[in-house]
């Protein structure tokens, strides 16, 4: 039988795993939607002419020089306003019978608040609805969650108080030229809300705890996957391709680097739009297959991790039309004691995971 230390880590190497999915792939048609939030009465109204994904399946594609792409940017313009669909859905499968579905739907709205000199974009971004659906199953228990914050019984229910206070709620967020969020703020007063009157009996250490988990889980990991990453310097050679690098902790043990190759496949023109079609593939390395966690040794004895994605962005101002990644994760890691190596557990998992993001207004 394995130490309850050992055991308790594991417990968090299962829900880890799947945060760390969304934070890989982020390093990573036109109808109207019967799923978009029931108050409508608050969404901005675009002044930019819009182009929306299924506006490009029929759109002529550019040849020679027309189709070639020197400079990509984010770049957007002050007053500029976009509306989201950000469809996330991942599964977990463990060796035992164990299974974690996660399918979540959020529904938010940006706009363009200011344009620093040095190019950064700083937004106004609020979540106007969210549906959540997760359901965990083993032979001993079930597990499900449902959140559906366009229903009043969800609204009503005080259960559901961390997940309203986010509804309707802004943050300010800067993004850089090459796509890349800088820094979430105003994301405390958010957490004052969610947390109503147990804020008072919660330590310091406590608070950070739950104010990171809200930057990251909430804000930072979704909403990046709205923004294609593009080179620093804006600029596309004739290979009409770019890489980016990133160190990341796989399961949040094992230290890894990320590699992800983005090209242009085409170049449309849609209401006298330039569009790209960008392909992406994500390749990883880990760097270190044996580490330890207290009294803990994690051991990385096979691992498989593949990604592929595709991204339609404004070739002016750099802003995403449609984007979805996949990426499939098969890891075999066991845990032992140090202090007992008698005690030992070993965990086989497959994780897959899809993001999709749609502009829809």
């Amino acid at each position: 039988m394995v130490a309850s230390k050992t055991t308790s880590t594991l417990t968090s190497f299962i829900l880890f795993t799947v945060f760390v999915t969304l934070v890989l792939v982020t390093s990573c048609q036109n109808q109207k939607d019967k799923e978009g939030p029931v108050d409508d009465k608050k969404s901005e109204q675009t002044t930019q002419s819009t182009v929306l994904p299924g506006d490009t399946s029929s759109a002529k594609e550019l040849a020679g020089e027309e189709s070639k792409v020197t400079s990509l940017k984010y770049i957007p313009k002050k007053g500029d306003v976009f509306r989201y669909k950000l469809t996330q859905l991942s599964k977990v499968t463990q060796e035992g019978g164990v299974t974690a579905t996660s399918n979540s739907i959020q529904y938010f709205t940006q706009k363009v608040t200011d344009v620093k000199k040095d190019g950064r974009v700083e937004l106004s971004i609020r979540y106007d609805s969210i549906i959540v659906n997760n359901l965990t199953v083993s032979p001993k228990m079930r597990n499900e969650l449902t959140f559906d914050s366009r229903k009043k019984e969800d609204k009503a229910n005080p259960e559901f108080k961390q997940y309203n206070a986010i509804i309707g709620a802004e943050v300010t967020v800067l993004v850089k030229q090459n796509g890349e969020i800088e820094d979430i703020i105003g994301h405390k007063a958010v957490l004052e809300k969610a947390l109503g009157n147990s804020k008072d009996s919660l330590t310091a250490q406590q608070r950070e705890m739950f104010e990171n988990q809200l930057k990251n889980e909430i804000y930072l990991v979704p909403l990046q996957q709205e923004f294609q990453f593009y080179n620093d310097n804006g600029m596309i050679d004739s290979s009409q391709s770019w890489f980016r690098e990133n160190m990341i902790p796989i399961a949040g043990i094992f230290p890894a680097k990320s590699t992800l190759v983005y090209k242009i496949e085409n170049v449309r023109e849609v209401n006298g739009k330039k569009i790209a079609t960008i392909s992406s593939n994500i390749t990883t390395d880990i760097t270190k297959k044996k580490l330890s966690q207290n009294s803990v040794e994690f051991v990385l004895k096979n691992s498989t991790i593949s990604g592929v994605g595709k991204s339609m962005v404004d070739v002016e101002k750099g802003t995403t039309i449609y984007k979805s990644n996949t990426i499939s994760m098969d890891l075999d890691v066991e845990a032992v004691n140090k202090e007992n190596k008698e005690q030992k557990q070993r965990m086989k998992q497959s994780i897959n995971s899809q993001i999709t993001i749609e502009l829809i207004k």
